[in-house]
């Protein structure tokens, strides 16, 4: 059996655990993180050809089922899959935002990220979680990677921002923005709310920056613990000679149109 390595932060008051090595052995690789009693279970698998597509064969799937906050099914219960509900899809595409830029261009192999929710303390959102535990499995891969990626929620009530409500909270927050963060800079930013004035939602993207930084940093000490060599890959560049034929024939055709 495999030896299983742990990784602990203490995160504004609460512990979140990483762990990596006894579950799935035969994924690239895997991570369960868990904070409070919400529990994530990620898996990055990667294909050893490369795909005839001609884009980027990423696929994430989010999977979260009634078991995860303690609900047992009963005859009432449809007992068959079905397809992912809005809420795991918006969520999958949320995880995706925040990990598909990162691949270097060109890169064609086919890479799958499945995210489990195994356990929901309803305090705790797995959704942020999942997009760390995504990124965390992807630094620890040979995939080519340039993370790490981080996602934090972020609350507005009184004009203060509260990191990561919880659910009780969350009706009575003026609004909520999810917002995924790569070294300084944003990557995705979703949420709702009443209107922001700009001045202020700037304020609440640097305060969601500093709040992922613990996030990235033990990220990158993890991979240099356990990651895999990375797969030699190499960006093929554009041709200067197509840049500057598109541009000079599409460049105010565009401009036209815009």
């Amino acid at each position: 059996m495999s030896n299983e390595i742990i990784k602990t932060l203490n995160y504004f008051g609460k512990e979140i655990t990483f762990k990596t090595g006894k579950l799935a052995p035969r994924a690239e690789t895997s991570i369960l993180a868990q904070v409070g009693e919400t529990v994530v279970f990620t898996t990055v698998s990667v294909s050893k050809e490369d795909s005839s597509l001609d884009y980027f064969p990423l696929s994430i799937e989010y999977i979260e089922k009634f078991y995860a906050s303690g609900i047992i099914s009963g005859s009432r219960f449809l007992k068959r899959e079905r397809r992912p509900s809005d809420e795991a899809v918006l969520k999958a595409r949320q995880i995706d935002h925040s990990i598909r830029s990162l691949f270097p261009k060109g890169y064609k192999k086919e890479v799958s990220v499945i995210v489990q929710v195994l356990a929901y303390d309803e305090v705790n959102s797995p959704e942020t979680l999942a997009v760390v535990s995504a990124s965390m499995a992807l630094m620890n891969s040979s995939i080519p990677f340039n993370g790490p990626s981080a996602s934090v929620m972020i609350g507005i009530k009184d004009g203060e921002f509260i990191l990561n409500p919880s659910v009780e909270m969350l009706e009575e927050l003026e609004g909520e923005f999810v917002v995924s963060v790569r070294d300084g800079r944003i990557l995705n930013i979703e949420g709702q709310g009443h209107e922001i004035p700009e001045e202020k939602m700037g304020e609440l993207l640097d305060f969601a920056v500093e709040k992922c930084q613990p996030l990235l940093d033990i990220q990158v000490e993890f991979q240099k613990e356990v990651g895999k060599e990375k797969q030699a890959f190499e960006e093929l560049p554009v041709p200067e000679e197509l840049i500057k034929e598109i541009d000079e024939k599409y460049h105010s055709r565009i401009e036209e149109g815009l």
